[in-house]
């Protein structure tokens, strides 16, 4: 731990780097968040669509999109 305080600038440099780690965490954690709750309110707009259609090509298609969306947020995530 010493080692690396003293390549990182000393102390103070290590907390300065740490600092910076655990704030893209957290960044990272709400751009997530952010994107769970867009996709969240999306499948359930896609659901009620689904639901409330007699049309299987609409069925379908909200199929394939709920797919793309499910794809695109794990994407986000990775």
């Amino acid at each position: 731990m010493q080692e690396a305080a003293r390549r990182l600038g000393g102390e103070e440099g290590a907390g300065v780097q740490f600092a910076h780690h655990r704030r893209a965490q957290r960044m990272g954690a709400e751009r997530a968040a952010l994107a769970e709750a867009k996709v969240g309110a999306e499948l359930f707009s896609l659901a009620l669509a689904c639901r409330s259609a007699r049309d299987r090509t609409l069925n379908a298609l909200t199929r394939h999109l709920t797919r793309r969306l499910l794809e695109n947020y794990l994407t986000v995530l990775a």
